[in-house]
């Protein structure tokens, strides 16, 4: 346990004047002890000051040749955060709370605005064209930058940028093509917080992909938004980020020294886009493929959750911005209950991820380790009219994978130069899967519902013992199932009307245990 040290332990702390010639003296003449502004403070005999600090009611602070240098000498809300950060580790924490406090300042009618915290390298004040130097690097090709461009409804563009390096920190607001209305200037404003968690997930270590609130902006006020971000990890590494949302598309791209992931979300077909339990009930089925596949690859986790975050984000949904969809897009044909029963409920998407390959066994480098994984979702609505019309969805996905494992459970392959070492297994994967439906009518009756799923998977492995090849084998397997659903819909759907009518309250039960058949399933045994 623990315990305090009595108080006449503890440290002295004496504070000596500094001798100060008097005027007139010279070098030669009598010195006098005066009251000086700048004390030496001792804690302890081993703990003096350097000749460079100087003890204020705020702490310790730099002298003014070394104390960071202000673009423009102001002490709003966004200057005492900058200052308040500048010493913040890893580098990312110089942007802690400095997104929000920018979009805030904007919304409360700052229109244009730069500042910048410069500090000197070498210890010795920074000379005017020095300084003018740093905060053109600064304000243009830091190490670490990050840049919102918001564009309203009305044609004006809003840039937000935060940078940093090792000796400064500088962030600009600029608005662009016109004038700001009260509305759109509090529809940037109300992206404060989804800015900041943006920017505290993607400076995390890991990171984390926190960009579901960045997508729900009122698309009548703001057309689009796009983040664009870059940190610096080490020499020649960088993780980078680029996300844009407007009213039918959204698209996120990752990459950093571990692997990288695209995924691109179109809503242009807004009307194959299903309700909150339809779309809850896909991704929730999504999500668990998606860690299926990792383990079945044997995936990096850190990568595998930023992707499953993108994924997430990318597919909530917005109603204003459905709505402001569907009136941009009116469709002869809408979808009835029926149709939904048999779509995932998502919009059309395409995805990716993509590991950056290891060669861990130095006597076999040809064996490298990898993990690719792509999914998709298309969707086509044909016909003449909504009485004459078909409907048909598809959904891919493809693995392929390759990794070392130990010849024994739970054991990993610890690989070098020695014979000794090379006892193991090299297991190479390849998986594809495919889910279509189809649903047709003509004059006004249902004619054909249809679900067609595939999936094959291939493992081949190579088993080594002391270095010497004893095993190599191929495991297919394959199978496809084909599903005429017409009657089986018809009469879950009558039995939800039906439950409906009994309970009072609207029910999809039975209609969304058929519509859970139609979701890609990769291992459909």
């Amino acid at each position: 346990m623990s315990t305090l040290s009595p108080v006449n332990t503890l440290p002295l702390i004496t504070i000596k004047p500094v001798p100060t010639v008097l005027p007139g003296t010279g070098n030669s003449g009598t010195t006098a002890t005066t009251a000086a502004p700048t004390s030496i403070v001792t804690l302890g005999k081993n703990a003096a000051l350097t000749s460079a600090q100087t003890y204020s009611s705020r702490g310790l602070v730099d002298e003014p040749a070394t104390r960071p240098v202000l673009e423009n000498e102001r002490q709003d809300k966004v200057t005492l955060t900058m200052e308040g950060n500048f010493a913040a580790q890893p580098p990312g924490g110089v942007f802690h709370g400095l997104g929000a406090a920018l979009l805030t300042q904007l919304s409360e009618g700052v229109n244009n605005y730069s500042q910048s915290l410069l500090k000197s390298s070498t210890g010795q004040a920074l000379d005017p064209t020095e300084q003018l130097v740093d905060q053109t690097q600064l304000h243009t090709a830091a190490d670490n930058s990050i840049t919102l461009t918001v564009k309203t409804a009305s044609g004006s563009t809003v840039l937000i940028n935060l940078a940093s390096q090792a000796n400064g920190l500088a962030v600009q607001v600029q608005v662009k093509g016109g004038t700001l209305s009260d509305a759109e200037r509090s529809a940037v404003g109300n992206l404060a917080d989804a800015f900041q968690s943006a920017i505290d997930g993607f400076t995390e270590t890991p990171p984390r992909l926190d960009l579901s609130k960045l997508t729900q902006f009122d698309p009548s006020l703001l057309s689009s938004v796009d983040l664009n971000a870059q940190l610096k990890l080490g020499e020649s590494k960088y993780q980078t980020l680029g996300f844009h949302a407007d009213g039918q598309n959204k698209t996120v791209n990752m990459s950093g020294p571990i692997g990288s992931l695209q995924l691109a979300v179109n809503t242009k077909n807004s009307q194959i886009m299903g309700n909150a339990q339809q779309q809850s009930q896909a991704l929730n089925s999504y999500l668990s493929q998606f860690d299926a596949a990792r383990r079945r690859g044997d995936g990096n986790q850190d990568l595998m959750t930023l992707f499953k975050d993108a994924f997430s984000a990318m597919n909530s949904v917005n109603s204003k911005d459905l709505k402001q969809v569907n009136l941009k897009t009116p469709s002869s044909i809408s979808l009835n209950d029926v149709d939904h029963g048999m779509l995932t409920g998502l919009a059309d998407f395409t995805a990716s991820i993509t590991q950056v390959p290891q060669s861990i066994n130095p006597m076999r480098v040809n064996e490298t380790d990898n993990f690719s994984y792509q999914v998709l979702q298309t969707t086509s609505i044909n016909g003449e009219n909504q009485l004459n019309h078909s409907i048909k969805q598809d959904q891919q996905s493809h693995l392929t994978a390759s990794y070392h494992q130990g010849l024994y459970p739970g054991a990993l392959a610890a690989l070098d130069h020695t014979k000794q070492s090379q006892n193991y297994k090299y297991l190479q994967i390849n998986d594809d899967a495919s889910s279509s439906t189809s649903v047709a009518y003509k004059a006004g009756l249902l004619t054909a519902v249809s679900l067609v799923q595939a999936a094959t998977q291939t493992t081949h492995s190579l088993k080594y013992e002391m270095g010497d090849l004893k095993e190599d084998t191929t495991t297919p397997v394959e199978a496809t199932k084909t599903q005429d659903l017409l009657g089986i819909l018809q009469t879950a759907l009558r039995k939800d009307k039906q439950e409906t009518k009994d309970s009072g309250s609207p029910t999809s039960e039975n209609t969304l245990a058929i519509h859970s058949q139609v979701i890609l399933q990769a291992d459909p045994w």
